[in-house]
């Protein structure tokens, strides 16, 4: 019925609309024009329809009016985007097939993100919500040369809002279903002359969206709260110094062992006597659990920025230092017997620097030089627990992780409409792991013993491109890129060999445009990867317990086209849309299936790679109407969005399989005619669908070894926000 009654106000305000004008070019006005976004994605600010490259960018405005409130979001408006959870709730980002497999301490993503231009390397505090952003930033493809490290698949790029010259803030209340209680705020200003502050925060509580009805506790709920403060101070008239701070605090039992098929029949299970079935493989909003769930993270950082303008140079200092620590304890065997438990324990703390030189915007020549250094510590414990007794102990363990690069790029106009593009980046990743492995059965010690291991990889990758200029609205480019990604080590086994790092050759080509005055934009991309060494996980066995291992598969291939169109028609009707296709496939990769032991190894060349949907389509559309005596305005939006369907292991089995989905977002927004006052209702996930959104198999039966994960199912709420 909502739906409906969205349909038809979109249908009569059109009719309205067209009454009042007869042709388009009647209606196009300057207000009618799409948005302009200026983005950092070259290290420069520049207009993103001039920037040759596949880059989708919302502004903090858009991002309120498709109802994106977290990262995780991103994914049903951005083409080649695919966002999951792991199995111990850390989250897996893909981007046109390449992604991150090892997500444990001194793994590295595929697809980094950066916040205000600083590489974050444990950013789970920054996936809860996103508030107080000025704009989200994906860039799809290899970003070797100016974002570098493991920046193979793409990268992501959160930039906040900075401090105002002028006295500004805003207070809002979002009520939800779930008992949901969302309170944001912020507060920006001068404080001084030449300096200015800002300061934000968020609070969410929330009932939990799975019963565990063993004990009628409430899992995946929300507690968290995020502040963060900001200093801009002109120490110069052209030395500008940008001081930021967060504080991230979540108690949230944020991640649940949901068992997507059956108990078995054999090994402890059967041992146990369990006489029911496995409430979870039919509905996923429900789980048997002898524990209480427990989660527990912290994370804190500061960032400094210094930027001296010297007129026809610019030099940039970027400095952050990030704190962050992750606890979870959890039932592995999703009932309420005793069974395996699990206690994991991931930190890390992180310092990065980089130093950029850039030439004046305006030259024919433009160019970039700079350095980056990484640092980080890692540790890990991983405990699992089962009645035999048997006590399996990983770690304590630590990752020490150090990243050198130097790197530089030049666009050069060979004409007026013809430009060059190249760019260079070395590269050296040096990782050093202590790590210590307890086995005991019964009382008697099977293994305990600890071992330290060291090694580097160093690469030299590029990037090479033409751009042409049609004219003032239509760019072509061509570009070839190198993309990197360091090896590392397997923290679960004592025996298992290093794997290598990942290269990716990648060709693109593609066009941007804008046409009828700016009312249209259209951007396509078509893309071929040569993927090499891509990072893959297997299981080893040990009884019940299963310990993930990170090897190679020798190649894949992965070719694409990309569509994103965004049209004004009218002042008042706007609408948006993208649609992916890929071929993702496996070339060369030898791999073992736990759950069909006694096939052996398999040859899995021409399966598709995981996380890697074939097609996917989303489409937008939004109306405005302009209220009389001054009541300000009305917007009506609905979003909707289609995946293909996916597989989350190599072995592309039917149980390895989620099924194509369907999303419907809708909102209706009113804003106040002094723009102080705004009231929103809002609907996510209109259909309620339970939709899988990863699948971890470690295990050799239905029951214990296929662990999932699921979308958010339908919450709606209403928000009411004061902004002076």
């Amino acid at each position: 019925n909502l739906l409906a009654t969205f349909v038809a106000l979109f249908a009569s305000g059109a009719t309205v609309h067209a009454n009042a004008q007869n042709d388009f070019g009647e209606q196009a006005t300057s207000q009618s024009v799409l948005e302009e976004i200026i983005v950092t994605a070259n290290k420069r600010e520049e207009n993103v329809q001039d920037i040759p490259a596949a880059i989708s960018a919302l502004s903090g405005s858009a991002l309120e009016e498709r109802g994106i409130a977290n990262p995780s979001d991103l994914q049903y408006s951005i083409p080649g985007l695919t966002i999951g959870e792991t199995s111990t709730g850390s989250v897996q980002v893909t981007i046109r097939g390449i992604g991150t497999e090892n997500t444990t301490s001194g793994g590295d993503p595929g697809v980094p993100l950066h916040i205000d231009g600083h590489y974050i390397q444990f950013s789970s505090y920054m996936l809860q919500d996103f508030f107080d952003v000025e704009r989200v930033e994906v860039q799809r493809g290899p970003q070797g040369t100016l974002y570098g490290r493991n920046a193979v698949g793409g990268n992501i790029n959160i930039v906040t809002k900075r401090p105002t010259d002028e006295f500004e803030g805003g207070l809002s209340l979002d009520l939800g279903n779930y008992n949901k209680r969302l309170v944001q705020g912020v507060i920006s200003g001068p404080l001084t002359d030449g300096l200015r502050g800002r300061i934000a925060f968020s609070d969410e509580k929330r009932d939990g969206f799975v019963e565990n009805i063993s004990n009628g506790d409430d899992l995946l709920d929300a507690d968290h709260t995020t502040v963060r403060a900001s200093l801009e101070y002109d120490l110069t008239d052209n030395i500008e110094v940008f001081l930021s701070g967060y504080y991230y605090e979540d108690d949230s039992k944020s991640y649940v062992n949901r068992l997507a098929g059956e108990y078995p029949t054999t090994g402890s299970y059967a041992t146990a006597g369990i006489p029911y079935t496995n409430i979870s493989a039919s509905d996923p909003g429900k789980v048997r659990s002898d524990v209480d769930y427990e989660g527990d993270e912290e994370a804190k950082g500061i960032s400094l920025d210094i930027s001296w303008n010297f007129g026809s140079l610019m030099f940039k200092s970027l400095s952050a230092y990030n704190d962050a620590e992750r606890a979870t304890f959890a039932d592995v065997d999703g009932s309420d017997f005793f069974l395996v438990d699990r206690l994991s324990i991931l930190g890390s703390r992180a310092f990065t620097q980089e130093f950029q030189l850039l030439s004046a915007d305006d030259a024919d020549l433009k160019w970039i030089l700079g350095l980056f250094y990484f640092e980080e510590e890692a540790d890990a414990f991983l405990r699992f627990t089962t009645p035999l007794p048997l006590d399996f102990v990983i770690g304590p363990g630590q990752v020490d992780t150090t990243s050198l690069a130097a790197f530089g790029q030049i666009d050069y106009s060979l004409t007026e409409t013809l430009e060059f593009t190249a760019g260079i980046r070395h590269t050296r990743d040096k990782k050093d792991i202590f790590r210590e492995l307890f086995l005991s059965i019964g009382g008697a010690t099977l293994v305990d013993a600890a071992t330290t291991f060291d090694d580097s990889w160093e690469k030299t990758t590029g990037k090479l491109g033409l751009n042409y200029r049609v004219n003032d609205d239509v760019l072509l480019y061509a570009s070839y890129s190198l993309g990197f990604k360091a090896g590392g080590f397997n923290a679960s086994s004592l025996e298992e060999p290093p794997y290598e790092p990942e290269l990716l050759d990648a060709y693109e080509i593609g066009m941007k445009g804008q046409f009828l005055d700016n009312h249209l934009q259209l951007n396509i991309s078509a893309f071929y990867y040569d993927y090499t060494d891509k990072t893959e996980s297997k299981i080893d066995l040990i009884g019940d317990v299963a310990s993930t291992i990170f090897t190679n598969a020798g190649a894949a291939t992965i070719a694409g086209i990309e569509v994103e169109m965004q049209s004004r028609l009218t002042d008042a009707f706007s609408i948006d849309g993208s649609l992916a296709y890929q071929n993702a496939e496996y070339d060369e990769f030898d791999s073992q299936d736990p759950s069909n032991a006694a096939l052996g190894v398999q040859d899995l060349a021409g399966n598709q790679l995981t996380r890697s949907p074939e097609l996917k389509f989303h489409l937008g559309a939004q109306y405005e109407w302009q209220l009389d005596d001054g009541l300000g305005s009305l917007t009506a939006r609905a979003d909707f969005s289609w995946v293909d369907e996916q597989y989350f292991r190599a072995f592309n089995l039917e149980t390895d399989k989620a099924d194509s989905y369907h999303r419907t977002n809708v909102r209706l927004q009113w804003d106040s005619s002094d723009t102080h006052w705004q009231a929103e209702l809002y609907v996510l996930n209109l259909e309620d669908d339970y939709i899988l959104s990863n699948l971890v198999v470690a295990g050799p039966n239905e029951g214990f070894g296929r662990v999932a994960s699921y979308l958010d199912p339908r919450t709606y709420g209403v928000e009411i926000s004061y902004r002076f």
